[in-house]
């Protein structure tokens, strides 16, 4: 027999949100320092994610769940950011300091 009734969804899990946002800025923040993964994963949140769980009927029942999971991710994307400016930042003061070692070499040696 084939029961017409919807099934229910399980709430999905914050422990597994938490674990995507933290591998997702170990990878993309300290390992590849670009922010690209990160675009694309809020590119998705905001065209995909939010509009499905907010029109899609049969998110109803777990919708606080799916918002504090895309909240989650929402913060691991901006944190991203935030450290691939902070490292980028550090890179140019060493950069600076090295550029300025080079000159004061070159003018004192002529080489």
């Amino acid at each position: 027999m084939n029961s017409e009734q919807p099934t229910a969804l399980a709430a999905p899990s914050w422990r597994r949100a938490l674990l995507l946002g933290s591998l997702l800025i170990f990878l993309d923040a300290f390992y590849l320092n670009q922010g690209g993964i990160a675009l694309l994963v809020s590119l998705w949140l905001l065209v995909i994610s939010l509009p499905r769980t907010f029109l899609a009927k049969t998110f109803a029942t777990v919708r606080k769940q799916r918002l504090r999971n895309i909240t989650i991710y929402f913060v691991a994307v901006i944190l991203v950011f935030v450290f691939n400016a902070a490292n980028n930042t550090i890179a140019k003061r060493r950069a600076d300091v090295l550029v300025s070692a080079v000159k004061a070499f070159h003018a004192k040696n002529q080489q």
